[in-house]
């Protein structure tokens, strides 16, 4: 039997939800194991579903930048981000054909080689404390230095430099930790795949300050996992 395309699925869900509240959005984008674990075979890539992976390709369709840490990119290894035919339908509409993808390496020790080893052409502009090095590997790689490299400084300068409204945030555990309690994210789509890991990391990597109180704006399921859309604040 072939698999559901869950395309028109995905592209429905985020354009109902970006359709209500506010028009700038931080949407932190979530897959978790049933007892909140963040990875399976140190990816979260091995929790996802048909149905999820065609979710994150909608939100990044929609979205001006992808903020991700500098961990999980190496990582995950980010390819081509959306759909051709996705890409195309951006291009149509005067936007970037590619999202943009932020992330954030302190002391720019990340390994841009890796990082850029599925694509070399992935826009991607990396905040940091140091020093911009005089060369960079790749062809669409910008270098922000700032004093401050917090999600909140990152997700207003990128407002700023490059007009977004819509940021996706990937996480990882802890990004999505500060993100969270910093107050920058506005909603929270989270993928619940239907397992029990017993160890790996955790959905969340550090503690809040306080507990936040979510507004469930919708639920389904599909292929076994649930699809949840949370608003913050």
């Amino acid at each position: 039997m072939a698999t559901p395309d869950y395309r028109d699925w995905a592209r429905r869900r985020t354009r109902a939800m970006l359709a209500t509240g506010q028009a700038r959005r931080v949407i932190a984008v979530m897959v978790t194991s049933v007892d909140a674990r963040a990875a399976l075979d140190g990816k979260s890539g091995g929790l996802s579903s048909a149905p999820d992976k065609a979710l994150l390709k909608a939100w990044r369709t929609i979205a001006g930048g992808v903020l991700v840490g500098a961990r999980t990119l190496e990582t995950e290894r980010y390819g081509s981000l959306i759909p051709d035919e996705d890409r195309d339908a951006r291009l149509a509409a005067g936007q970037d054909g590619w999202p943009r993808v932020l992330t954030i390496s302190r002391r720019m020790d990340i390994d841009l080689e890796a990082v850029l080893s599925t694509d070399p052409d992935l826009p991607l502009t990396i905040y940091t404390e140091a020093e911009a090095p005089a060369t960079l590997p790749g062809s669409d790689v910008h270098v922000i230095s700032l004093g401050d490299v917090s999600p909140a400084a990152v997700v207003a300068d990128a407002r700023e430099r490059y007009g977004y409204d819509v940021i996706v945030c990937e996480g990882g555990p802890y990004l999505f930790t500060v993100a969270i309690a910093q107050g920058v994210v506005t909603d929270l789509s989270l993928t619940l795949s239907p397992v029990l890991l017993g160890s790996g990391p955790p959905l969340l990597r550090a503690e809040l300050p306080d507990a936040m109180p979510l507004h469930l704006a919708t639920a389904e399921a599909h292929a076994g996992s649930v699809f949840a859309h949370y608003l913050l604040g």
